[in-house]
């Protein structure tokens, strides 16, 4: 399983200015992951090193997160064990590899364990 959830409720807390739940929240994600986190860093896990556009959030949805590139959506979605990015069109491979690349350091520094991606 990985902490996404833990983070952004974290991240949730801090910005909420609750320091109490704060500081308890990064507590135990330093206590699982082994690193003080910098749950801020959470923020920029979609946002790709690529001329990219933040796409708005759709009401009742939840763990989804949506970024444009060329006019493409590329949909995000955090579940427990795994984070699925389903890209909505065709972006040639070599954008698509800088996306993952990109996107799996990004986890792996959040995680602090090198993770894996998987093809479907």
């Amino acid at each position: 399983m990985n902490h996404l959830w833990d983070i952004r409720q974290a991240l949730f807390s801090l910005e909420a200015n609750w320091i109490k739940s704060y500081d308890e929240k990064l507590a135990e994600l330093s206590l699982e992951l082994g690193y003080s986190v910098d749950v801020n860093l959470i923020r920029k896990l979609y946002l790709p090193d690529v001329p990219h556009r933040v796409l708005p959030e759709i009401e009742g949805e939840y763990n989804i997160f949506r970024t444009s590139i060329n006019g493409i959506t590329i949909r995000f979605v955090e579940e427990m064990d795994v984070i699925q990015a389903i890209v909505e069109g065709a972006l040639p491979d070599e954008l698509i590899e800088r996306i993952k690349k990109s996107t799996l350091e990004k986890i792996s520094a959040l995680e602090n364990t090198p993770c894996e991606l998987a093809s479907y």
